[in-house]
């Protein structure tokens, strides 16, 4: 009864929605989330899996993207698995409703305030795959403009024994390493793969990435501002070209999640989770 209620305080707050991208945010999440019975005593509690949202606004976690963003991880997942929520603001933490703590196994872990994507991705890049606790070693990263909407995902990032898996880009990308006041490439091939918002990761690859690349001086190529380069470049770019991590295909990084969706590809329910939603008329994938 708890939880119904709260979904319905939750619902009332899409009368402040008003953009044509917030309208397909809205319906999923009352269309897959909200409306969904979840039933978490009857999942059990696994250590198998963690969930990871990194927030550093000065903000409060009383959204309905927020709320929506943790309860499709409880709901689209096998077991009850922990997540972490590194964040700036706890005050009125999901409304208060600090039952669901507990319940829903969450920790919230207080981080400094990360002022822009750059202070964001030195975060994750130098610290935040570093306190989580080496038991955890296979995250699913999502945040509150995406995350799950199908059950599944862990025997598909299991069976394929992935290490690394978001969505795919548009583009390709790389990075460069300055030496003697000079940029110079690195031998790795660009990278279209992948989305960092919702992804999965091993962990002990995070670390390892890190360890290796981390303290040098980078920039993303073509784009000297981007200093550090954003986070999921970092991971990705180094995963894949140093060979730590298995590259997926692209119709793999499909099957797994759509950066961006339309209401049309998320009805078609092709995928296991999103980022950035969008409206109708944009073109979401390369393959289907």
């Amino acid at each position: 009864m708890k939880m119904m209620i709260l979904d319905k305080k939750m619902s009332s707050l899409f009368n402040h929605w008003d953009t044509e991208d917030k309208k397909v945010l809205h319906h999923i999440c009352k269309d897959n989330v909200l409306n969904t019975k979840l039933d978490i005593k009857n999942k059990k509690e696994s250590n198998d899996f963690c969930g990871i949202i990194v927030d550093g606004r000065d903000r409060n976690w009383n959204t309905i993207e927020d709320y929506c963003a943790i309860k499709s991880f409880k709901l689209f997942s096998k077991g009850n698995y922990p997540v972490f929520v590194f964040s700036h603001n706890n005050v009125d933490f999901l409304n208060n409703e600090f039952s669901l703590l507990d319940q829903w196994r969450i920790t919230l872990i207080e981080i400094p305030k990360l002022n822009n994507l750059f202070e964001y991705s030195k975060f994750c890049i130098e610290e935040l795959y570093f306190r989580i606790p080496e038991e955890f070693e296979n995250i699913l990263t999502f945040q509150s403009d995406g995350f799950l909407y199908k059950n599944g995902w862990e025997k598909f990032v299991l069976d394929n024994n992935f290490d690394l898996i978001g969505a795919h880009w548009f583009h390709f990308a790389a990075i460069m390493f300055k030496e003697n006041d000079k940029y110079f490439d690195f031998p790795f091939q660009p990278t279209n793969v992948g989305n960092g918002a919702f992804s999965f990761r091993r962990a002990s690859k995070m670390r390892k990435i890190s360890s290796m690349f981390s303290k040098l001086d980078l920039i993303e190529k073509g784009n000297p501002d981007f200093k550090p380069p954003l986070e999921d470049l970092f991971y990705f770019y180094f995963g894949y070209g140093s060979g730590i991590c298995k590259k997926p295909t692209l119709q793999q990084c499909c099957n797994f999640s759509r950066d961006p969706i339309n209401l049309n590809t998320y009805l078609s329910k092709k995928s296991y989770g999103f980022h950035r939603p969008v409206d109708k008329n944009f073109f979401c994938c390369r393959v289907h």
